[in-house]
């Protein structure tokens, strides 16, 4: 569908599709719960309390990098918005609390794809919602899916 909004970005979008079959040949992918729309909307934050999470009916067991890629897809979102100043330095915090709350060590290629993969989900979201100039938002993103290190 995303070729057909933006037939010109074809050989765009078909090399990250190319990418992203990558996420399949990852070795050792470790099957865990995953919440399936992980991002900051899911998220309510008491001011005497932890954390909770909300809406779990997208959730599956699969590769947990798959949350914190989307949630770090979200985050390039509200970049390309101009809602945010530092994208890299509120990642970069975001993924340090978690890996010191989950006692995790990040496995940093399966997150970048899984970086690439939410956004790119995320790339139709401007078209799906009738935003105004949501054809060149869609292009930002595409283009922004191009400049992430895979």
């Amino acid at each position: 569908s995303l070729c057909c909004l933006l037939p010109e970005m074809r050989a765009d979008i078909d090399m990250l599709l190319q990418t992203l079959r990558g996420i399949e040949a990852l070795p050792g992918t470790a099957t865990r719960f995953v919440h399936g729309d992980f991002y900051y909307g899911q998220l309510l934050v008491p001011r005497d309390g932890p954390p909770v999470v909300l809406d779990f009916d997208r959730a599956y067991l699969g590769d947990p990098m798959a949350d914190l890629g989307n949630f770090c897809a979200h985050l390039h979102a509200l970049d390309l918005q101009g809602r945010i100043i530092d994208v890299a330095e509120l990642t970069r915090a975001f993924l340090r609390a978690y890996s010191r709350a989950m006692s995790v060590k990040l496995e940093e290629q399966r997150l970048r794809l899984w970086t690439l993969f939410g956004l790119f989900q995320l790339s139709v979201a401007p078209f799906r919602s009738l935003a105004p100039g949501w054809r060149e938002h869609c292009k930002r993103i595409v283009q922004r899916c191009r400049q992430l290190p895979v």
